[in-house]
């Protein structure tokens, strides 16, 4: 028995398949989001399982594939774009498989962030006890969660001696809350427990933190003017 056409080429070929320019526009290598999203504003929820599936496949993941691996790519954008609740846990794998070398990676990142601070606690839920994934986590956390108490709380405590991605950390924290950053950060680089170049480290986030608190006020003042 013959294997099976995979949907994505039975609608790359047929110009009469209903998802015909679904498939082209996402297996354009250099698609534009804003033309995208445009040209298939009525067909998003015929094109999500077409989407997924597109994901899914291994062979378009390679630079031999149809569109040069950019397939997969431009279905997570408009997985994210759209806001496709139900495609996050799916997305949230790609990320956890994903090194951050990987074409991919950046993109899932911006996807998922798409769908904002209402996932805060399904993202928490997914880097619990499991400490890998933690700078992934921290990546989403800092866009979606600015002033966000509990996402603080939870970046500030990776921040332990020994910790490789301390500076990503620090980074993070900025992003969340300049302000009470500049506190934290220089009440850690003041603890023993941390060595000598680690406590440098966090001092020097430290004044990062003051500078860019200090830049958020000015713009601040300048919008009220």
């Amino acid at each position: 028995m013959s294997e099976s056409v995979p949907v994505w080429r039975e609608a790359l070929t047929n110009r009469d398949h209903e998802l015909y320019p679904v498939a082209w526009t996402v297996f354009m290598e250099r698609m534009n989001a804003e033309a995208a999203n445009e040209r298939l504003a009525d067909l998003k929820e015929q094109a999500i399982p077409l989407l997924n599936a597109i994901i899914e496949d291994e062979y378009l993941h390679t630079e031999d594939a149809p569109g040069n691996a950019k397939a997969p790519i431009n279905a997570v954008k408009l997985l994210g774009d759209w806001q496709v609740r139900e495609a996050l846990p799916q997305l949230l794998d790609i990320l956890a498989e994903t090194q951050q070398t990987r074409p991919i990676y950046q993109p899932t990142v911006i996807a998922i962030s798409n769908f904002g601070e209402d996932i805060l606690d399904e993202v928490l839920t997914w880097v619990e006890d499991k400490p890998e994934l933690r700078r992934k986590a921290a990546a989403i956390l800092s866009r979606i969660a600015v002033g966000s108490e509990k996402a603080y709380e939870t970046i500030a405590s990776w921040i332990v001696p020994g910790e490789y991605d301390m500076a990503y950390f620090a980074n993070c924290l900025i992003d969340i809350n300049a302000d009470e950053a500049a506190a934290t950060l220089r009440k850690l680089s003041q603890d023993r427990e941390f060595e000598r170049e680690e406590r440098n480290v966090l001092k020097a986030k430290s004044k990062d933190a003051r500078t860019r608190q200090k830049d958020q006020d000015k713009a601040a003042a300048v919008l009220e003017a």
